[in-house]
């Protein structure tokens, strides 16, 4: 069971206390019987068709047939938590990278990558959101020194009875924690992914989906929603004719043109005017 609460980046507040019973209980369910709410690590779980242990051996950047960047990133896997995967390398992908012109794109929820890093992902492939992990960042936990962190880098603490604690950054510069930052349980919470993920009351009847190794030499589509929020919005073309008359005049002002077509642009209301003979017409 989680024993703290804490605010992941993004605006999500995680709820991840033990509530009291009554707050717990159904006016027509018998008051003795509590029924808990499914932990965040739970939902992760629950999200995921694969979690996998692995390290980061390679990370490189591609546009997508919209020219959107994605940023892919190739695992070796050290240890598949839950799901099948037969191979020892996985590729996966989300949004971000470098536009064709040199411009930047990053993503609010994409996780920062670092080649070598160890992490453990939860990897989630029928929705496209964008990304290949559960809540993107989110479903990516990194190990430092046998130590979990999440993506807001609060440490992920797993007491003898199982209950999580999640302790801030500043938290851990203190020395309340200092103890139980040092001792490893990476190994441990990796056994308490597999326990959750065997529990049939958390589990349910979830049937998990086949999860594929991307090819990054292949054309794809970007996120179907991101591809039209990036397409900007037609110019009409009156207001289009208002801006290529006003720089028709601002060049005849300059002494591009002669003094009759500024005159006739003055008359026709500021359209561009095509020759003598179509004046006249």
């Amino acid at each position: 069971m989680e024993s703290q609460y804490t605010k992941l980046s993004c605006g999500t507040v995680l709820l991840l206390s033990l509530m009291t019973a009554p707050n717990l209980v159904s006016a027509n369910v018998n008051p003795t019987v509590a029924v808990v709410q499914p932990s965040y690590v739970d939902k992760l779980v629950l999200g995921s068709d694969l979690i996998i242990k692995g390290s980061l051996i390679d990370i490189s950047e591609k546009l997508s047939l919209e020219g959107i960047p994605y940023t892919f990133v190739t695992y070796q896997i050290d240890d598949t938590i839950n799901g099948r995967y037969d191979d020892t390398e996985i590729t996966l992908k989300f949004v971000g990278g470098e536009f064709e012109n040199g411009n930047r794109l990053s993503a609010t929820n994409s996780p920062v990558v670092t080649l070598g890093e160890q992490a453990i992902l939860f990897v989630q492939q029928q929705k496209d959101t964008g990304c290949d992990f559960v809540e993107c960042e989110h479903g990516r936990m990194l190990i430092k020194e046998q130590q979990i962190y999440t993506a807001n880098e609060s440490a992920i603490l797993l007491d003898g009875k199982g209950e999580v604690s999640y302790i801030s950054h500043a938290q851990q510069q203190g020395e309340k924690y200092r103890d139980e930052l040092t001792q490893s349980n990476a190994d441990a919470f990796v056994q308490h992914l597999k326990q959750i993920a065997n529990q049939p009351s958390i589990m349910g009847s979830v049937s998990l989906k086949p999860v594929v190794n991307i090819d990054k030499n292949l054309e794809f589509n970007a996120y179907p929603a991101l591809s039209r929020a990036m397409a900007g919005p037609q110019v009409p073309k009156a207001l289009q004719r208002r801006v290529e008359a006003a720089d028709l005049a601002q060049k005849a002002v300059a002494g591009s043109h002669d003094a009759w077509e500024l005159e006739q642009l003055q008359l026709n209301g500021g359209n561009p005017v095509l020759g003598g003979d179509s004046a006249n017409k």
